[in-house]
């Protein structure tokens, strides 16, 4: 199996396995997305591909203007 494949099956099978437990989607949306990224990074790439994300997110003009007003 591929990566993307192993990647797409922990998504599937980890925010289905939070739900059932009844965890709220957005906790178990990302906790699955964590694991999923580490197990195809690995976790020192991991975490510096999630911070840049992040401050590439926040970096954004519009997403700034909205606590501003």
């Amino acid at each position: 199996m591929t990566a993307a494949a192993i990647a797409g099956l922990i998504l599937f099978i980890g925010v289905a396995l939070y739900l059932i437990v009844g965890a709220p989607i957005s906790i178990s949306v990302g906790i699955a997305s964590v694991l999923a990224m580490f197990s195809i990074l690995g976790f020192e790439n991991a975490l510096q591909t999630s911070a840049q994300r992040m401050f590439t997110g926040m970096n954004s003009f519009t997403l700034l203007a909205i606590p501003f007003f």
